[in-house]
């Protein structure tokens, strides 16, 4: 049981804190148009007043936002595959040597699409494969470690934080909880 005390909101309120706060503001994945409407949906759902804005690296480029809406998961594979055979494709990209030659990712929201978007590259002749079907950030070191560093940078996220206070490194039960949530 999570006393109101503990809960989300509160926590973050507990704990007097002069750590400076960093943030990364160069990307180096990705190009501008990303960038920038990162930015935009950031300043949107930003609870403070000012935050910094993500800027690219160097020498990135201009890049690509496409949104669209298909009738089905079958058409939405196609239009991903055909869109990065005119890149898979390119005349100059096909004379370069095997280890310079770009590649590029597909993240899905759910492991149902893979199936779909594998096969729609399939029919196109793009070789494809499939990395972390079951997802690295699922694992529990990689969740352990998000965790950590969402209680730091994010002090109000209470699941990240439970996860900490009950996972392996302090498994603290119920009644601890509740003895840690009288302190605050």
């Amino acid at each position: 049981m999570i006393t109101p005390n503990l809960a989300a909101g509160s926590f973050s309120q507990s704990f007097s804190s002069k750590a400076l706060r960093f943030n990364p503001l160069t990307t180096w994945r990705n190009d501008h148009s990303i960038l920038d409407l990162a930015n935009v949906v950031i300043d949107q759902i930003s609870t403070e007043k000012q935050i910094a804005k993500l800027t690219a690296r160097p020498n990135a480029k201009t890049g690509e936002v496409i949104c669209a809406v298909y009738d089905t998961q079958i058409q939405e594979g196609q239009e991903i595959a055909s869109y990065f055979a005119k890149y898979w494709f390119d005349k100059e990209r096909e004379k370069l040597p095997a280890d310079k030659k770009t590649t590029f990712a597909v993240l899905v929201r759910s492991r149902s699409q893979i199936d779909l978007i594998q096969s729609a590259f399939g029919e196109l002749n793009i070789p494809t494969d499939v990395v972390g079907v079951g997802g690295l950030i699922n694992t529990p070191e990689v969740a352990d470690i998000i965790a950590l560093l969402r209680t730091l940078t994010m002090p109000e996220s209470g699941t990240a934080l439970m996860r900490l206070l009950t996972g392996p490194h302090l498994n603290l039960g119920a009644r601890d909880l509740m003895a840690l949530g009288s302190f605050t």
